[in-house]
């Protein structure tokens, strides 16, 4: 068998991204007492061959304690911890760690050294610190309560940074952490960013690097976590900084004419307007746009890869609407001659900003030979679906009840199940929901059991090699 290059491996990546323009292998700075590692060229290191990585879920921060396992640990604190009594400062945060007599370490890029963190030391969001734990410990974190949180920012410089996580969509209200998809972590950064690497203390190995707009393994639509430190790779200075307020927009469009070609609907006009304006008069939410019948159109639910632009539409937008005809992978719109289709194979989801969609049209996912996993390669950081799974019906108070359950606080699922109960006229209609799966165990929810932001909790998807649950209802008039 012919051995293959690593130019034939590897070649898809920038070599000043993954190794040094002589083709070795770009390994984070070493501590002070560990010897840098030197791989010969276009070779990897172990942990850069399998995927490994440490996952945890979302926790709540009245119980968000940093817990660090035997051996060195790159952590991070995702809140600001209060200053009240010394409690943000390391003297205190890590009077429970028996270091062995090693240094807590932050790591300063402008100069390429590591710094030793004094008792003094106030300890930032933003900031990775390396620390050596003799067995489990657990740092003292008594963080600002929700509404007090601050919004940080650090300085980054070109090469090695090491930098801590801080949730890119939590708010000042929500005492929830929650993962993101590194592309949305880092996104203030665009193309300066190279390469984002964490550790895995349990096996004291580094994970598999994640590199900015790779789409296998290296993707930057996995997962990064709260708690954790990681290495950042920087081509420029920049300025990395989150803000704990936020607005989140929606959008919809809506067909109720259709020449021609199938029934008109008397109701889609009200369902998508009913829907967009009463959620868009949330304190937490801002309407983006709302389009119907001609102005509605495919393209702008149409990724960029098939010729759409709906990144510049409702994909630039965190909750979208539809109200119109539909079928099995499917929904219908109209040009005033004859209709055009989105059709499954040509959405991808999420891959910029939209997190939930809402589909008021026939059959989008229907149950029969699985016809609503037509829809799971369309997602790409999409957290779920709802829509109709038998024949749907119109009613034009459809979507301010579903709006005005999930202002509520109820799940997108419930709200969805309440607003069709309401409004169908007999029995025989179902509807359903299709949700990105966590933990790879069906019989947790996660994504299913997600509330809209502002109004409880929610998980955050990988938008990278993702698991799916799916549930219907048949609805109760």
């Amino acid at each position: 068998m012919a051995e293959t290059s690593g130019e034939e491996k590897f070649g898809e990546y920038d070599k000043s991204i993954l190794f040094t323009e002589d083709g070795y292998y770009r390994f984070p700075p070493a501590l002070p007492d560990e010897k840098q590692e030197s791989l010969g060229k276009w070779e990897l290191p172990r942990t850069e061959l399998e995927l490994s990585e440490e996952k945890p879920l979302s926790t709540k921060v009245s119980s968000g304690d940093i817990v660090l396992l035997n051996g060195w640990n790159y952590i991070s604190f995702p809140k600001s911890l209060l200053p009240y009594n010394g409690w943000n400062q390391a003297a205190y945060v890590f009077a429970d760690v028996d270091t062995g007599g090693r240094s807590i370490f932050t790591y300063d890029a402008s100069t390429g050294m590591w710094d030793s963190v004094s008792y003094a030391t106030v300890i930032e969001p933003l900031v990775g610190y390396a620390v050596y734990s003799v067995g489990t410990s657990t740092a003292n974190t008594n963080y600002y309560p929700p509404g007090q949180q601050q919004n940080p920012s650090i300085t980054l410089y070109p090469g090695w940074n090491l930098v801590g996580y801080f949730d890119p969509m939590g708010n000042d209200n929500d005492d929830f952490l929650h993962a993101a998809m590194a592309r949305e972590e880092l996104e203030s950064l665009g193309s300066d960013w190279c390469y984002y690497i964490g550790w895995n203390a349990a096996s004291q190995q580094y994970e598999t690097s994640i590199i900015n707009g790779a789409d296998d393994v290296h993707s930057d639509f996995r997962l990064a976590y709260p708690k954790k430190g990681y290495w950042l790779y920087m081509i420029a200075n920049r300025n990395l900084a989150f803000a704990t307020d936020h607005d989140y927009t929606c959008s919809a469009e809506w067909v109720g004419d259709y020449p021609g070609v199938a029934n008109d609907l008397q109701s889609s006009d009200d369902e998508a307007s009913g829907f967009y304006y009463l959620l868009s008069g949330d304190n937490k939410w801002s309407g983006s746009f709302i389009h119907g019948d001609s102005a509605a159109n495919e393209d702008h639910w149409k990724d960029s890869e098939y010729g759409g632009h709906d990144d510049d539409f409702i994909d630039d937008t965190h909750f979208a609407f539809f109200a119109g005809h539909g079928a099995p992978g499917l929904i219908a719109f109209s040009d005033g001659i004859s209709s055009s289709y989105l059709t499954y194979d040509e959405a991808l989801w999420g891959n910029t900003r939209v997190d939930w969609i809402a589909l008021a049209a026939c059959m989008v996912l229907n149950e029969s030979n699985n016809n609503y996993a037509l829809w799971e390669d369309s997602f790409k950081g999409l957290h779920s679906v709802v829509g109709w799974e038998t024949i749907g019906t119109g009613h034009p108070d459809l979507g301010t009840i579903f709006a005005n359950r999930l202002r509520q606080g109820n799940t997108i699922w419930d709200s969805w199940k309440y607003a069709t109960d309401s409004i169908i006229p007999w029995d025989g209609y179902r509807v359903g929901i299709l949700a990105v799966d966590i933990d790879g165990n069906t019989n947790t929810k996660e994504c299913i059991d997600d509330h809209i932001y502002g109004h409880g909790t929610w998980f955050s998807p990988s938008g990278y090699d993702v698991q799916f649950d799916h549930e219907f209802h048949s609805c109760i008039p």
